[in-house]
């Protein structure tokens, strides 16, 4: 499912960047509080980095079907960057993509 999540993200990505990149920030400066131990600090820290770096890194990790980009989408920091409509539709899609198989 969070696959179907950040491919739906992609596209809002590419509309909006500045805006998704600036929600993805906010939302890892308070996600840092509330996480504990070093590997969630860990992932923050590479999810700054990505949004920080060369798009190309970003969308790899995205669509990635790798266990380092599953790990990292587990905790993504774009929260609030899909209207309930677009996440709605990103989970059915990925529910029919599983029951398909």
């Amino acid at each position: 499912m969070q696959l179907e999540l950040h491919r739906a993200l992609l596209g809002k990505l590419i509309s909006d960047q500045s805006r998704i990149r600036r929600l993805a920030h906010r939302n890892i400066t308070k996600s840092r509080s509330l996480v504990r131990g070093d590997q969630a600090q860990g992932w923050l820290d590479e999810w700054e980095a990505l949004l920080d770096g060369r798009p190309e890194r970003l969308v790899d990790v995205f669509l990635g079907e790798d266990e380092h980009s599953i790990d990292l989408r587990q905790v993504s920091p774009f929260a609030g960057a899909l209207s309930d409509e677009e996440r709605l539709a990103a989970i059915q899609r990925a529910n029919t993509a599983h029951a398909a198989r």
